[in-house]
């Protein structure tokens, strides 16, 4: 039997529903009723006659790429790139981590600008590991935002209690610092303390003079407008999102804070950080790794804006370019949250890549090569099924890309289907060059099993995508009793039994 996941009508009776899949050999699971989805394992493989059933997909296990945190700030939706894509790399600006300290020695910040600035203990060694985590999303070479970006470690107590004192003490040496050289910059507070008036009103000053604050919405689920700095509505709050832009809890008790002053979500669940428990990294998940994300993203905005010198305008640069309504989450919790997404639309890529198509059948089971031209020895696999409505890229084991080859070996227990493979050939900077879409029909005994693969009209540029695929002809997008409806020659939608199927 498989597990399939399935969507339903709210309207349904849910219990006559789930009677009718009983009733037809289904197995439930699991049923999700907030979210309208029923998890079922069954031996049947279509489920459009059944009353109620809105959508339907064979479950698969996806594959997330360890540096996700960083492709899906580059990609407009899901599937995220495979590839990330950057402004610049933020060289020549200043992020000011007020945290635990930076251990500058760890294997994951080898070769980044991390300079000991203040500390309130004269004492700069990160002994709690935050500060190090924060630094490594910032400017390590492997997991960085912005790898040329100089971070100045401004470190005061961490998992203990913090005077305020401290804090203010904290500040006064940044500005004092940021003025001898009176360009845009960043503090990154990835932490919170109850109410300040006096605090928010120096952060107020600070940014008056071109500092950017960055904060942490916190992780509580609870009001972060009852937090300094968070709750001051001038400051860049940040909550935390994952990998399939879901806004979620991470732990018993533990989730982004909500509030309109959060005013941007960023990857921040299971990111993979420095660690100095092991010397090398850990998947952490909270505000603060968000919070990191989004103060390196700032770097590249400043270098990308050289003429605008008002924190609030760089604030609202970054505010503005995010991805609206893209976040999964719970709106009775988080309906007063802003629903936005850090995205950092590229403006470097200007190359015009090559571009191959081809058709493939193949019987699961079977091994075929396909010669390919390739610019380059460097090159990424992403591959989705069609056939089962699938849109998250997976690296599928029966794939393989060698020198000019690209082997594919579908196993017999594979589901056939209609695959679309894509290959993105980068050079040594990582910028496509070439991109290969091959279409691949998988089937058991027959090609004619699957219907007539259709061709699309693909890649074309625009200021969003690196490519944008435009279907000029969707009918094999749609399976079993389905009817493709085509909108406005750039999306399609597999409709039947008067529902709507997306």
């Amino acid at each position: 039997m498989a597990k399939y996941v399935i969507s339903y009508d709210k309207n349904v009776d849910l219990t006559t529903l789930q009677t009718a899949l009983v009733s037809a050999g289904c197995t439930i699971e699991q049923v999700l009723d907030s979210l309208a989805v029923l998890i079922i394992t069954s031996d049947t493989t279509d489920f459009s006659s059944v009353e109620g059933v809105l959508a339907y997909e064979l479950e698969i296990d996806i594959s997330v790429n360890e540096h996700w945190h960083l492709n899906r700030i580059c990609s407009s939706n899901l599937p995220m790139r495979s590839i990330y894509f950057s402004k610049n790399k933020g060289l020549g600006t200043t992020i000011y981590l007020v945290d635990s300290g930076i251990d500058a020695t760890h294997p994951e910040l080898v070769g980044a600008d991390i300079q000991n600035f203040w500390s309130w203990d004269g004492d700069f060694t990160d002994t709690n590991g935050h500060g190090t985590g924060l630094a490594s999303v910032m400017v390590g070479p492997r997991l960085g935002v912005s790898t040329e970006a100089t971070v100045k470690s401004v470190k005061i107590p961490f998992g203990q209690p913090v005077p305020v004192s401290v804090l203010l003490n904290a500040f006064n040496a940044i500005l004092s610092d940021h003025l001898l050289t009176p360009t845009i910059k960043v503090i990154n507070c990835s932490w919170s303390i109850p109410k300040s008036l006096i605090l928010d009103n120096k952060i107020i000053e600070l940014q008056e003079q071109g500092l950017v604050v960055v904060a942490a919405a916190g992780n509580t689920i609870s009001d972060a407008n009852e937090l300094s700095p968070v709750g001051l509505n001038t400051v860049l709050g940040v909550g935390a999102s994952d990998a399939y832009d879901r806004v979620i809890s991470w732990a018993a008790g533990a989730g982004s804070n909500w509030g309109p002053d959060v005013d941007i979500t960023a990857p921040g669940i299971e990111v993979e950080v420095a660690s100095i428990s092991n010397g090398a990294t850990e998947i952490k998940s909270g505000t603060s790794t968000a919070t990191a994300i989004v103060s390196a993203a700032v770097c590249q905005y400043i270098i990308d804006n050289p003429s605008v010198l008002s924190s609030k305008t760089m604030q609202d640069l970054v505010i503005n370019d995010a991805k609206i309504d893209m976040l999964f989450r719970n709106e009775s919790v988080y309906g007063t949250t802003p629903n936005r997404l850090l995205y950092l639309p590229e403006v470097d890529i200007v190359v015009s890549p090559t571009r191959e198509e081809r058709i493939i059948e193949i019987q699961r089971g079977n091994v075929t090569t396909v010669p390919v031209s390739l610019v380059s020895p460097a090159a990424s696999i992403n591959i989705y099924n069609v056939a089962m409505r699938s849109r998250v890229r997976t690296a599928p084991e029966w794939v393989s890309l060698e020198d000019t080859t690209i082997t594919i070996s579908p196993p017999s227990t594979l589901e056939p289907g209609k695959y679309v493979l894509e290959v993105d050939v980068l050079n040594a900077d990582n910028v496509s060059v070439g991109h290969i879409q091959l279409w691949i029909s998988v089937y058991i005994s027959s090609p004619s099993e699957l219907g007539e693969v259709e061709m699309y009209s693909f890649f074309v540029l625009d200021e969003n995508e690196l490519i944008t695929i435009i279907q000029s002809n969707c009918s094999a997008f749609c399976t079993g009793n389905t009817t493709c409806v085509q909108q406005g020659g750039k999306s399609c939608s597999c409709q039947f039994s008067g529902c709507s199927q997306s």
